[in-house]
């Protein structure tokens, strides 16, 4: 799996300072399997893009397990058009008996463009019975399980003497923050470490 994503000692080697702590190495130098956040992202992209079919059987796969505990309606948090298009499709054939309220994702960097992305999204499935785009998700920062240690604290890890990292600009993120609220949006954020929740509380 490393292989056929490019992860090699060669690749990681070249990287960033700040980027090879994503990519877990053995005594050797070479790849041990550990990746976390930009890491699994590079594996995640290299493998192939589900079908609709697939979507399709997950989908309803996962209201019969929700409908089995009584669950009648979620929130999805990093619901992106392929889902979207699923949940769409699913109440379309009749088959979407619960309701969700859909979060796409979004990045701080630039908050117009991308909440401009995600009016488009409501645009576009509008009036789909069932399903809402009602807000949005975005990442303060990764977790607190070693190793990995990205959720941003204030202090350092005793382990590693790392504070993990924090993923947006805060001056961004209260920009898109509040511009999300003057749209109706709800902004839900993933923020585990302090240095996290106090920047997201706080812009």
């Amino acid at each position: 799996m490393h292989c056929c994503a490019g992860i090699t000692k060669d690749f990681i080697s070249h990287l960033p300072e700040t980027e090879r702590r994503y990519y877990g190495l053995g005594p050797d130098g070479e790849p041990n399997g550990f990746l976390v956040d930009v890491g699994l992202g590079k594996i995640e992209g290299s493998l192939p893009a589900p079908t609709k079919e697939q979507l399709l059987e997950a989908g309803r796969a996962a209201l019969q397990y929700n409908h089995s505990f009584g669950i009648t309606s979620w929130l999805d948090p990093l619901a992106d058009e392929s889902v979207l298009a699923t949940y769409r499709q699913l109440s379309e054939r009749g088959e979407l008996t619960a309701h969700v309220a859909a979060f796409p994702q979004v990045f701080a960097r630039k908050p117009a463009e991308e909440l401009a992305r995600v009016q488009k999204l409501q645009q576009e499935f509008k009036g789909v019975p069932n399903l809402t785009i009602s807000g949005v998700k975005i990442f303060a920062d990764g977790v607190a399980e070693f190793p990995s240690q990205t959720a941003a604290m204030s202090k350092p890890y005793r382990s590693s003497g790392k504070n993990g990292e924090l993923l947006f600009d805060p001056a961004r993120f209260a920009e898109l923050a509040i511009a999300a609220d003057k749209q109706g949006l709800i902004v839900h954020v993933h923020a585990l470490g302090d240095r996290a929740v106090k920047e997201s509380l706080t812009g």
